[in-house]
C-alpha cells in the first residue's frame, strides 16, 4: 500500500506548478492514513521491525549512500541521510562522540528534531510543529559543500 499512496503523492504534487490542490489533498489523506496504521503496528508490536543484523545491514546502506557524491552533493539528501545514520546508530547503541557530531553539525543539521525543522512548542496544551523558517533552510542549503560534508561523515563513521 505504501506505494501506491507515495506514488500517488507525488504525482499531485507535481501534476502543475503547486501540484493539484485536490489531487494533494486526497493522496495526503491516504499517505496520512498509512503511515497511522504503520506506526500503531509498530507500537503494538513486541519484536523490532528489523533485526539487529538487519538494522546494521541498514546501516551499512545508508554510509554508503551517505559517501557517494551523487547524494551528498544534495543538500537534502545529506540532511536525510544523516538523520537516518544517527538516529539508527543511536538506537544500535553505537554512540558517537560529541565533538564529532557537532563538526558534522556545523554543516547539516545532525538530527531531524533539530531547528528549524522540527521543533516544537508548547500552545494551550497541545505541542504542536513551529512555523517552517524557509530563510535559515535555504541559506543551509545554498551553504551546502559536499566536498566538506564527505569529509566530516567520513569521520564520523569511521567511528564505528
Amino acid at each position: 500500500e505504501f506505494e501506491a499512496s507515495w506514488t500517488a503523492l507525488r504525482r499531485a504534487a507535481v501534476a502543475r506548478p503547486f501540484g493539484d490542490p485536490k489531487a494533494l489533498q486526497e493522496a495526503s489523506a491516504k499517505m496520512d492514513d498509512w503511515c497511522e496504521r504503520f506506526l500503531a503496528v509498530l507500537r503494538e508490536e513486541s519484536e523490532p521491525l528489523y533485526t539487529k543484523p538487519e538494522a546494521e545491514r541498514l546501516l551499512g546502506l545508508i554510509h554508503k549512500a551517505a559517501s557517494l557524491e551523487r547524494w551528498s552533493a544534495d543538500p537534502e539528501a545529506a540532511f536525510h541521510l544523516t538523520w537516518a545514520y544517527v538516529g539508527l546508530r543511536r538506537e544500535l547503541g553505537q554512540p558517537i562522540t560529541n565533538a564529532r557530531l557537532a563538526e558534522l553539525g556545523s554543516l547539516v543539521p545532525p538530527s531531524v528534531r533539530s531547528g528549524p525543522y522540527s521543533q516544537r512548542t508548547f500552545w494551550a496544551g497541545e505541542l504542536t510543529p513551529t512555523t517552517a523558517r524557509f530563510e535559515l533552510r535555504l541559506e543551509q542549503i545554498n551553504a551546502h559543500r559536499a566536498d566538506e560534508f564527505l569529509k566530516r561523515f567520513r569521520r564520523l563513521t569511521d567511528e564505528k
